[in-house]
């Protein structure tokens, strides 16, 4: 019993990875070198329903998937996700990217372009995806009103990292201990 209970420490000690991350944490580079953090979670849904808005330009939206939007003193703790495909003036397909409150023109937002058409829907995991097709200055980010918004910020750079989930072995390790904790003391309870 030993053995096992020191195989099941082991496990749990280097884990196992899991299959895909779904937070991701961005951190974009303004032209006044400021970060503008957010995580995104990409296991949020599709809501868009082009029978309640037949009319607006974007073709997905995901509500909520966006924790910790902060920039210059101003934190939104959730918000939102819309997306849309785009062509570039040299007809290249690009994915346009919303973040922040959904028809809050006030609010702090980010407009983000990348040169990847498949970041549409489903949000895509892969935080490589987004880095590497990332557009500067095509992408900017909205200050938050009342401030006067006097002017956008430009994205110069776009880190993206995924945030590593809790490992599966962690759980089976638990449910191993508890197994045993309960038959060990089955058995000095029965030697008694």
């Amino acid at each position: 019993m030993l053995k096992f209970l020191a195989k099941a420490l082991f496990v749990a000690a280097l884990g196992l990875g899991s299959v895909g991350a779904s937070m991701l944490k961005f951190s974009a580079l303004t032209d006044t070198a400021e970060i503008v953090p957010y995580i995104l979670d990409t296991t949020v849904p599709n809501t868009y329903d082009p029978n309640l808005h037949p009319n607006l330009p974007i073709r997905e939206v995901f509500l909520n998937a966006v924790h910790d939007l902060n920039f210059e003193g101003t934190n939104i703790v959730t918000s939102d996700v819309a997306t849309t495909p785009g062509m570039t003036g040299d007809g290249r397909p690009v994915t346009i990217m919303e973040v922040g409150p959904l028809f809050d023109s006030q609010s702090l937002s980010l407009f983000l372009v990348f040169l990847d058409p498949t970041l549409v829907t489903p949000l895509n995991s892969d935080p490589l995806a987004y880095q590497q097709s990332f557009v500067p200055f095509q992408s900017v980010l909205f200050p938050q009103i009342p401030l006067p918004r006097t002017h956008v910020n430009a994205l110069l750079t776009l880190r993206v990292r995924e945030i590593p989930e809790p490992p599966f072995a962690v759980g089976i390790a638990a449910i191993a201990f508890g197994i045993i904790a309960l038959r060990s003391g089955r058995v000095s309870s029965r030697g008694q």
